[in-house]
């Protein structure tokens, strides 16, 4: 008879955060803070990164609430695989290292793993402490709902007023803090479409926009969704975001352009997060260049190629210039208009 220890399937994963710097945990490295320890087979390791991205009923635990804000910033986890081909009892043991060389305290895990949580093992004061918080944590009741007539009710547990008010649970959980909720769409469904006009907070997230607009009287408006913002200010979104970070727009062919797109002009719109005035946290491993244009308008991008089809400049002038202040050059009968753009522009790695 096959002896079960012969099934070297298993293998102990760990789940970094980006957002953060690691360090050494005894022999570990981790370029990056871990905050998920796990042992499995087969495509376990990317179930739980998985269920986040399609967006499945999760609980609300903190490891999926790490995922969940990795989402929303447009990042992804680092899944490192640290041993392969193990037997499960090995594995067990080696995730039980681990958890034990980093802390419980600075893991999502809820218990230490390994073989005592399988044979009966009692609980650290610790690990009860995350099971309690783990359990209470299922309910939230930190959220503020304002609905269309003004009416506010606080310290609400979104899940039951959802049920309550017939309200489309997933739409209300994504405009927390966002302002007034704006259902645009066909066909949407009844508990979907009852969430407009509706506003969510939560007292302990911060407010998220993505966009400062000023109108051409200077009036600035902070802005999560841009769509919305368009349709009721009767503007042109197309104009809009191909224009943002470039000063205030101006419509040239007034003539061959729509009303929304003539409604745009002396606008000016800015994308927060690339926008230097504004505490927002940037992803330096997104970002890597910063360039500026001959009126000091400031882009922090990280695809230098689109960059340069956008705006006609040439990507080989700009290499040629790293880091060496504003580009100058002699000018030469064979340069194409793209490389002609590019005189007055810096760029600088970042």
């Amino acid at each position: 008879m096959k002896n079960k220890n012969e099934n070297k399937i298993y293998y102990v994963y760990v789940y970094l955060d980006p957002r953060q710097l690691g360090g050494t945990y005894d022999k570990y490295i981790f370029s990056h803070k871990p905050f998920y320890v796990g042992k499995g087979k087969g495509n376990r390791y990317l179930e739980h990164w998985t269920k986040i991205k399609n967006k499945r009923n999760v609980k609300n635990s903190e490891k999926n609430n790490i995922l969940k804000d990795l989402l929303n910033e447009n990042l992804e986890p680092k899944i490192l695989k640290i041993k392969n081909n193990l037997v499960e009892r090995d594995a067990l043991l080696i995730e039980s290292e681990i958890i034990k060389y980093i802390g419980l305290s600075n893991l999502t895990n809820l218990t230490n793993g390994g073989l005592h949580y399988q044979e009966g093992y009692k609980h650290t004061k610790e690990t009860k402490k995350k099971l309690s918080k783990s359990s209470s944590g299922k309910v939230i009741k930190k959220f503020i709902l304002i609905d269309p007539n003004g009416k506010t009710y606080e310290n609400v547990s979104l899940s039951s007023f959802c049920k309550e008010h017939k309200l489309n649970y997933h739409k209300m959980r994504k405009f927390v803090n966002t302002g007034k909720i704006k259902i645009i769409g066909k066909n949407p469904k009844k508990e979907t479409l009852n969430c407009n006009d509706w506003e969510i907070k939560r007292k302990d997230k911060e407010i998220k926009f993505n966009y400062i607009i000023i109108t051409p009287d200077n009036k600035k408006y902070y802005v999560y969704k841009l769509t919305f913002f368009c349709e009721e200010h009767n503007l042109d979104y197309r104009t809009l975001r191909l224009n943002r970070n470039n000063g205030k727009i101006k419509i040239k062919n007034k003539t061959l352009s729509n009303i929304k797109t003539l409604n745009c002009d002396g606008w000016e719109i800015i994308n927060i997060k690339n926008d230097n005035i504004c505490n927002i946290k940037k992803s330096k491993s997104k970002i890597k260049y910063k360039i500026i244009s001959p009126k000091n308008t400031e882009f922090y991008i990280n695809n230098l190629k689109t960059f340069c089809k956008e705006k006609s400049l040439n990507e080989r002038t700009f290499r040629t210039f790293f880091n060496k202040g504003k580009i100058k050059m002699t000018i030469k009968k064979s340069y194409g208009q793209n490389i002609l753009n590019c005189i007055g522009w810096e760029i600088k790695t970042i």
